[in-house]
């Protein structure tokens, strides 16, 4: 892997605790297996971050700060909005600019400037672009590296409603030169957008509809990672119960699957993250939330689930960066959550140091490491 693209944001969308230190920490792991590039808009913002980093303690030699990247406006995750990439077998690479169809409502003009970015990208990296006629997030698909693609059926027939499930099966095969799909059915409750409605009590998703990489990774080209919720936490919790469900239904479709050579996945079961909520008060600074949120207004509070996981990591080189949830006042099933997960990432990449890190303020957008990184593959 050439870089990791990342921001050192200090604060998430919906104000959940401080994302920075998490960041920071982030980078300063990743900075021993792989380069980081940052975008800065201007050379103040430059110095800031410079500094930031500096009195951190990370190794500057491994940042690259990219001033000139072309700023479209917009809005989304790294992951969601940049291009795919594609490597060919002399080490080239082509980037693969999928439609941006939006996740929280109709197209506007925000949505027509986070639609190009991918192809800005692209520009920016001077590589070759294939235009996907399909719309797709970075977090919404899954590929193994060999030409087999997990999808989930009910989010992509969602962004694509003007399609039926084979044509867009075709479109994904020819722009990922996929020769094998798995459909899995739905992705957590909790990943549902807010104008989805209640999902328990009154507590609303605030999510993307339905990513796969909050529950669902390759470890490898025939090794699947999928979250799991114990049965016995379903009994008091109508979300855990949902998720049970829809875990389950996914976990028969992966067991009864085949790869691209016909040959059967090793499945390891991780946990789901903690069941968390926040409440979050409705300002004129954040009324863009009234879009996502059906019925709210200005001075309403409401209520809703963290997007916790510990299948959004990120992979680099030698090493898989996670997150954890114990801290101090905490109970220790946090603790023996964290753990339990760590000990099954390890088993799945046994020659990777995993890290744990505390990213919960973009749990508080539905979002997660994998979502505000972007992987740029070494090319020859």
């Amino acid at each position: 892997m050439e870089a990791i693209w990342i921001q050192p944001a200090r604060k998430s969308f919906l104000a959940g605790p401080d994302v920075e230190p998490g960041m920071l920490d982030c980078i300063k792991e990743l900075t021993s297996f792989v380069k980081v590039n940052i975008r800065v808009r201007n050379d103040t913002i430059l110095q800031n971050t410079k500094a930031r980093l500096i009195n951190y303690g990370i190794d500057m030699s491994k940042i690259n700060f990219i001033k000139n990247f072309p700023e479209t406006g917009g809005f989304g995750t790294s992951r969601d909005t940049g291009p795919a990439f594609l490597i060919n077998d002399k080490g080239e690479a082509m980037a693969v600019d999928f439609d941006y169809i939006g996740m929280f409502g109709p197209q506007n003009e925000r949505t027509a400037l986070t639609e190009k970015r991918d192809r800005d990208w692209a520009n920016f990296l001077n590589i070759p672009v294939r235009k996907a006629n399909v719309g797709s997030e970075g977090g919404a698909r899954e590929s193994n590296g060999k030409g087999t693609l997990m999808l989930v059926e009910k989010l992509e027939l969602k962004r694509n409603f003007h399609m039926g499930r084979n044509e867009i099966e075709n479109e994904f095969k020819k722009a990922l030169n996929a020769s094998k799909i798995i459909w899995l059915k739905k992705g957590l409750i909790e990943d549902e957008t807010g104008n989805y409605g209640t999902i328990w009590k009154d507590i609303y998703p605030i999510g993307s509809g339905g990513h796969i990489d909050l529950f669902c990774r390759f470890a490898g080209p025939s090794t699947i990672l999928l979250s799991e919720v114990k049965k016995e936490e379903t009994k008091n919790n109508l979300i855990a119960a949902i998720n049970y469900e829809i875990l389950e239904e996914n976990y028969r479709i992966l067991k009864n699957s085949t790869d691209q050579d016909g040959k059967p996945f090793k499945i390891i079961r991780i946990p789901v993250g903690p069941f968390m909520t926040a409440k979050h008060l409705l300002t004129e600074e954040n009324k863009y939330i009234l879009n996502i949120v059906n019925g709210s207004k200005v001075g309403d509070t409401f209520h809703y689930i963290l997007g916790t996981s510990y299948l959004n990591f990120i992979i680099a080189n030698g090493v898989v960066i996670t997150s954890k949830y114990f801290k101090e006042g905490r109970s220790q099933e946090f603790k023996v959550r964290d753990d339990k997960a760590k000990l099954a990432l390890q088993k799945a990449f046994p020659n990777h140091k995993i890290v744990q890190i505390d990213i919960e303020g973009y749990n508080h957008d539905g979002a997660g490491f994998h979502c505000v990184t972007l992987n740029q593959p070494k090319v020859e």
